[in-house]
């Protein structure tokens, strides 16, 4: 090309014919219309970077955490590494693992309303109270804690049939021992925990169950009464039935002839048929 046509074709004067004097031309000469079959056409056009997660729409309030480790293992779960983490964010959690993380407390927790599963073993749990509304949780492990009130999980009517609570390893009171315990199981939940003594406070009752369980000395714990079908203690001179409560397997039981004036520790008695 001759330098007087090339330098001609130097549309920006910068003494160069390059691919900016291409566009240049490009744009004052360039066809209208629809092109030609053999027309090439170039088209620029700026590329837009989108971030993914500009493209999540998140929803819910926020929640809150008191135990700092529980926090940091969610955000970790859905993937929220800062600012608020919300009930939306948690909505589809229906398994949760926390055991063995030394927490103490577990408040936001009563936001992952489609918990079904739930362990916290080997923990320092106290207080059961944010479970107590969890309405699809039908499997908690509770085993290796400081729980002593269970009374939130008895108000959890979804821990009845078919659900599954293990408190072993756990300081449990007197009241959630005999009556929480005794209150889920009686709406068919399976509860696992420590075995304890039970005391009879008639001493001829407490004779005639050691002679049915075989046992002449040592604790009576209470598995070991829940083994027992058949009890027969007629004209034995029986004044008080404490203690028989936690004979819940018990199917016949005969009590004629004694100086008994209640037997409302028979209501727990579920399995009984035949009372005489």
């Amino acid at each position: 090309v001759p330098e007087a046509d090339a330098l001609s074709s130097d549309l920006n004067r910068d003494g160069v014919v390059d691919f900016d004097d291409f566009f240049l031309f490009a744009d004052e000469f360039g066809l209208t219309g629809e092109p030609d079959a053999d027309t090439v056409v170039v088209v620029l056009r700026d590329t837009v970077f989108i971030d993914p997660a500009d493209t999540v729409t998140r929803s819910g309030t926020p929640i809150t955490f008191a135990d700092p480790t529980v926090e940091f293992v969610l955000r970790d779960l859905v993937g929220v590494a800062e600012g608020d983490l919300l009930t939306g964010d948690v909505d589809g959690i229906t398994t949760l693992n926390l055991s063995g993380l030394n927490i103490s407390l577990l408040d936001g927790l009563q936001h992952f309303t489609s918990l079904t599963t739930l362990s916290l073993t080997d923990n320092l749990i106290v207080d059961l109270s944010p479970l107590q509304g969890l309405a699809n949780l039908k499997t908690v492990t509770l085993a290796a804690n400081e729980v002593r009130d269970i009374e939130p999980l008895v108000d959890n009517p979804a821990l009845a049939n078919g659900s599954s609570v293990i408190l072993v390893g756990n300081p449990l009171s007197t009241l959630s021992r005999t009556t929480y315990v005794t209150t889920m199981k009686d709406r068919g939940a399976t509860v696992t925990a420590d075995a304890f003594a039970v005391t009879f406070a008639d001493s001829l009752l407490e004779v005639a169950v050691r002679a049915a369980l075989m046992q002449p000395t040592g604790d009576l714990l209470h598995l070991d009464l829940e083994t027992v079908t058949t009890l027969d203690v007629a004209a034995d001179s029986i004044a008080d039935l404490s203690g028989i409560e936690f004979m819940r397997s018990l199917v016949e039981l005969d009590l004629r002839d004694n100086q008994i004036t209640s037997i409302s520790k028979l209501s727990s008695l579920q399995k009984l048929q035949v009372l005489d």
